[in-house]
């Protein structure tokens, strides 16, 4: 298991906080009115802070939408530092997805359904985020997996996992955004079916290769 980090000091908990507000703020704001119509300037209102100080934490729109998108990832991580060593790297991750997903109406859960639903909103209404939105986007996990894999992050195999991974992620939750804004999948559903489309989807990779 990788040792846990030691705890961030009072500022960089405090510029977390600010980042987080930021990402909550701009998930409010397109779940209220729409990818289109919410500015940068709407955002920094919602907060209490400047225009600046977003583009300080978020050069771009784009780049602070994407933030749901590392919120994820690096609540992913923290489950991925949990599972087993012996797992196989794509079955880790799997493990940790799912594990997340089961725990996403813990109240101290990093991410939360209305987020993730949000998240998956926004992909639906800005088709420009989706290709950059299955990447993952957390460091840690790279790192974890080279250690597991008794490598290090510059080792082609731990890119090709990710990228395999990526593939597995895109497929399994295709057209769930458009589910979504159909309402065609209430919310409350929404980790179930995302944790069945991950089985589903692992299952068919792993078919390929028999």
């Amino acid at each position: 298991m990788a040792e846990p980090k030691p705890r961030p000091g009072l500022r960089e908990r405090k510029k977390q906080a600010t980042r987080a507000k930021l990402i909550e703020a701009a998930a409010d704001l397109v779940d209220k009115q729409g990818y289109t119509k919410t500015t940068v300037e709407q955002i920094a209102n919602a907060v209490d802070v400047s225009p600046r100080t977003v583009a300080h934490y978020f050069p771009s729109k784009e780049q602070l939408l994407l933030g749901m998108v590392d919120a994820y990832a690096e609540a992913a991580h923290a489950e991925f530092a949990t599972i087993p060593d012996d797992l196989p790297p794509l079955q880790a991750l799997l493990a940790s997805n799912v594990a997340l997903l089961e725990r996403i109406d813990n109240p101290e859960a990093q991410i939360d359904v209305r987020r993730l639903t949000s998240l998956l909103r926004t992909m639906h209404v800005s088709p420009a985020l989706r290709p950059l939105s299955i990447r993952m986007r957390c460091t840690a996990s790279l790192e974890e997996m080279a250690r597991r894999m008794g490598t290090d992050v510059q080792d082609r195999r731990v890119e090709l996992v990710f990228a395999v991974w990526a593939a597995v992620v895109g497929a399994a939750w295709s057209g769930i955004s458009d589910m979504l804004a159909a309402g065609e999948v209430d919310a409350r559903e929404l980790p179930a079916l995302l944790t069945q489309r991950l089985h589903d989807a692992m299952a068919d990779v792993m078919a390929l290769s028999e």
